[in-house]
């Protein structure tokens, strides 16, 4: 995985993916993100997928990573990663809702990659951009983290699937 670009993605940005291409192109924008998938340069913790059930149950999106949450290359997340971010920006966990538990774990796979495959370029893709009064925002808690966060848009725009862009 050295000397490539691997991406972390969030729910937010899942969930965006179907409104920045064309209905009937999202089949193959899907497939060419299993294809990153597959090769390892895509991933996200499991919580993606609970999340987008909560958001998108039934949905193409959701059937999706559903189903190629079974190839990633990298499943497990050791709980260090996540007291490590915690450590060093405290602000993006919200502990009184269980349900914002996602950016902290987003932030943790991609720290743990980063430090794993230090010649790789590694994003976070985010549509967490903006901070809630109880949690920061991803976005904002990447650059503490020394993580580089970039748009649903520009990730697909940077993928073989930015042809299906509108």
């Amino acid at each position: 995985m050295d000397d490539e670009i691997l991406y972390v993605i969030d729910d937010h940005a899942v969930l965006k993916i179907p409104t920045l291409c064309e209905v009937d192109s999202l089949p193959h924008v899907l497939d060419e993100l299993t294809d990153l998938v597959r090769m390892g340069h895509l991933c996200f913790p499991d919580q993606i997928v609970h999340d987008c059930a909560k958001w998108a149950t039934g949905e193409t999106i959701h059937t999706w990573i559903k189903a190629v949450s079974g190839h990633r290359q990298l499943k497990k997340l050791p709980s260090e990663w996540q007291e490590e971010v915690l450590g060093l920006c405290e602000g993006l966990c919200d502990y009184d809702d269980e349900n914002e538990q996602s950016p902290v774990l987003v932030a943790a796979m991609a720290l743990m990659i980063s430090r794993e495959h230090s010649s790789a370029t590694l994003n976070v893709v985010t549509e967490d951009r903006s901070s809630l009064p109880t949690r920061m925002c991803l976005n904002d808690a990447c650059p503490p983290l020394g993580l580089t966060a970039i748009s649903a848009r520009d990730f697909l725009a940077a993928t073989k699937a930015s042809r299906y862009l509108v």
